[in-house]
């Protein structure tokens, strides 16, 4: 079944996409649209890889108005030395000086800053373990908050996974496309879907199809490098030059059989997307 769904779904990748229609990026300083800012939540970032990260940022910020941001990388996912410095770089590297890597979350300077920041970005590394760094601080808790007081909350890689309501870690159990092949694991929730990356590699597709025909309320935005996905209210605005395609069965019919056998759904929706354009993952 691997060897059937795998060609098939990368190639849906190369299809004109299906969406609500072209956004032209925004420029520093731009004013906010109305009719998009209904609220002042701020965005969610999703990057399949640190590649796409200006085009992403630019369009966030110039959407919040185009002040100088303050910025807090949180380094939790990885335990590498330089941890948090590449995503520093690339903030500084766009004229942003209020940069700060948060080391520790278990004071209440660290919570006061987080309040404050305008962009609380996740460094590379480790999604699950991130996760645990968070919930034993309790910080996981905090996030929908500071998103509906209008911080960007963004992360690049394997770590944008824990921006949606579940992510996926670790490899596919064999058989694909059986009950329970793919394991969720519990996310922020800054998205109520499934955000994956590196989709091209080590079968993540199939694992992004095993979780959603599994779980079909769920939606999976799945993102390769270069892919990049400013959500906004219900929103996804596509950036970067990489594939982005969403996976969506919450209308497709779902057969049970038995619990050995593989899913039987149909008339579940692929949606393949090229940059500038929009997609209500709500309709």
């Amino acid at each position: 079944m691997l060897r059937i769904l795998v060609p098939i779904l990368a190639g849906t990748l190369a299809l004109v996409a299906v969406s609500a229609g072209p956004s032209t990026p925004a420029t520093w300083g731009q004013e906010p649209d109305v009719q998009q800012e209904v609220s002042k939540a701020g965005s969610v970032i999703c990057l399949g890889s640190l590649d796409a990260f200006q085009d992403a940022m630019v369009e966030a910020l110039g959407n919040a108005g185009g002040a100088a941001p303050n910025v807090v990388i949180l380094p939790q996912a990885s335990e590498a030395e330089d941890r948090g410095q590449k995503e520093k770089q690339a903030f500084e590297a766009m004229g942003i000086q209020s940069v700060t890597i948060l080391e520790e979350l278990d004071n209440e300077s660290a919570i006061a800053l987080l309040d404050g920041a305008n962009v609380i970005w996740f460094a590379d590394g480790s999604p699950s373990r991130l996760m645990r760094e968070l919930s034993a601080h309790a910080v996981a808790s905090r996030f929908t908050r500071w998103r509906m007081q209008g911080a960007i909350v963004g992360g690049a890689g394997a770590v944008a996974g824990v921006l949606g309501v579940t992510f996926l870690e670790g490899p596919i159990d064999p058989p694909p496309m059986v009950h329970l092949s793919v394991k969720p694991i519990r996310g922020l929730g800054l998205w109520p879907g499934l955000v994956v990356t590196k989709i091209l590699e080590d079968n993540r597709l199939a694992q992004a199809a095993s979780a959603v025909f599994d779980q079909v309320r769920l939606v999976a935005l799945c993102l390769d490098a270069g892919a990049a996905v400013r959500i906004l209210n219900d929103d996804m605005y596509m950036l970067g030059s990489g594939p982005t395609l969403v996976i969506d069965a919450r209308k497709a019919k779902k057969t049970w059989i038995d619990k050995d056998s593989t899913h039987s759904v149909r008339n579940a929706q692929f949606h393949s997307f090229a940059r500038g354009e929009v997609y209500n993952w709500f309709e």
